[in-house]
């Protein structure tokens, strides 16, 4: 009977420990999945024209924006970005097709509709944690979410049609995300990457 309890609350310790263990992992995991978008955003701005092309002042070698996504992406995850948001041309990365149409057009009604299929969009950080689905298997990890709400502002209110609606913006958008990540030591490190909306912009 006594080796029968002593089973039992070893079998529960383990459970609470490795229970305790995933939710630290999710905790990591949604703290990289939060900082990349947002360390991310600084890699759209300081605008600079040259030859014709628009890029980033303070970021547009290799080195300077390995130097800031480093502690956040694996190497497959930087090439990913790297061809889906750049052009190099002349020894510099410049913006691609899509963002350097917006550049030049400089259309305010524009901005929102340009970013919000790219880790650029500022709504990514908006979804709730309950709309994220995160999954751990051995050394990788996924985060999850589907047509997940992100609300801008009241479609009522003038204030948010003015300031919000003018620079694209829906009231609402549906953003589904697909974030891979590979763990390293404690770390986790983001492998690949997805962003869609699904909201009409009419």
């Amino acid at each position: 009977m006594e080796k029968g309890r002593i089973c039992l609350w070893l079998l529960v310790g383990f459970l609470l420990c490795g229970c305790q263990t995933n939710s630290m992992q999710e905790e990591v995991i949604i703290k990289q999945f939060d900082q990349f978008f947002e360390q991310i955003r600084v890699l759209f701005g300081h605008h600079i024209k040259e030859d014709g092309v628009f890029f980033n002042e303070h970021y547009h070698t290799e080195n300077d924006i390995n130097e800031k996504l480093a502690p956040l992406m694996t190497d497959e995850g930087m090439d990913q970005l790297l061809d889906e948001l750049y052009e190099f041309k002349t020894g510099k990365y410049v913006y691609n097709g899509k963002l350097q149409e917006y550049l030049h057009e400089r259309s305010q009604a524009d901005y929102y509709p340009t970013l919000r299929s790219t880790v650029f969009n500022p709504g990514i950080r908006m979804i709730l944690e309950e709309d994220l689905n995160i999954s751990i298997e051995g050394n990788k990890a996924k985060v999850i979410a589907e047509n997940a709400p992100v609300l801008y502002y009241d479609e009522n209110s003038p204030y948010g049609q003015h300031h919000f609606g003018m620079l694209g913006y829906p009231a609402i958008d549906y953003l589904t995300v697909h974030v891979d990540m590979e763990r390293e030591g404690e770390e986790f490190f983001i492998s690949s990457f997805s962003i869609e909306a699904s909201s009409s912009l009419n």
